[in-house]
């Protein structure tokens, strides 16, 4: 396991599950939190805790969560679609 993987296990997710609402008429979506995810210690996969799922096949957009923002009292807010792709 990297020094950065390290870093990245424990009790806080380290990343935050979406999914992203196309808007009618726009090449913008609505990002939608719907859960976390953790790394695991391994650094090879994740364990994923999901509040609401999708049902019409959309696919869920897992984004890594900048805890050093956070921590320094900003706000980790989802990406503009143009940022995500």
């Amino acid at each position: 396991m990297t020094e950065q993987q390290q870093k990245l296990t424990g009790n806080r997710p380290t990343h935050r599950a979406y999914v992203v609402k196309d808007k009618a008429g726009s090449d913008q979506g609505r990002w939608i939190e719907i859960g976390a995810a953790w790394l695991h210690k391994d650094g090879k996969g994740f364990r994923v805790k999901l509040d609401a799922c999708p049902t019409n096949g959309e696919a869920i957009e897992c984004r890594l969560i900048d805890w050093k923002k956070i921590d320094a009292g900003g706000k980790d807010e989802a990406p503009s679609p143009q940022e995500a792709y």
